[in-house]
C-alpha cells in the first residue's frame, strides 16, 4: 500500500512539473514572437539571400557528361562560383563545401541541388 502511495505521489508530481514547463514555453514563445515582430512591411526593407557553405565538412559533386558540355555552378546569390568541363561519358568527381547550389549544363536546364556534407551527390 505504501508503495502505491509513493508511486503515486511521484507520478503526479511528475506530470504537474511537465505541464508547467509546457505553460512556461508555451508563455516564452509568445513573447517572443512579440518581440521580434515586424514594424515595416517586407517590400520596403532590402532582402539579400546568402549562401551559407560548409567548407569544413566538404561534399562530392559527381557530374556525368554526355557532350562535351560545360557546367556552371552558381551560389544562391547568382554569382558564378565554378565552371566544370566534362568529356563525353566521363564522370568528374568535384569536391565542394557543402551547401545549395544551382548548377547549369550549357544550353541545357538549370538545377537546384544541394550538396551533403561529407556525402555524394550525383548529376546525371
Amino acid at each position: 500500500m505504501r508503495k502505491k502511495i509513493i508511486s503515486y505521489t511521484t507520478q503526479l508530481l511528475l506530470i504537474l512539473f511537465l505541464s508547467s514547463s509546457c505553460i512556461y514555453l508555451a508563455k516564452e514563445i509568445s513573447r517572443t514572437a512579440k518581440e521580434t515582430e515586424l514594424t515595416e512591411p517586407i517590400a520596403t526593407k532590402d532582402f539579400v539571400f546568402r549562401s551559407v557553405l560548409d567548407k569544413k565538412n566538404p561534399g562530392t559533386l559527381s557530374i556525368k557528361g554526355n557532350d562535351n558540355e560545360v557546367i556552371n555552378v552558381y551560389l544562391l546569390e547568382g554569382t558564378l562560383y565554378k565552371t566544370i568541363a566534362v568529356k563525353k561519358g566521363e564522370i568528374k568527381k568535384v569536391r565542394l563545401p557543402s551547401g545549395y547550389y544551382e548548377i547549369s549544363r550549357a544550353g541545357g536546364p538549370s538545377y537546384w541541388m544541394i550538396v551533403c556534407p561529407k556525402g555524394k551527390t550525383i548529376l546525371e
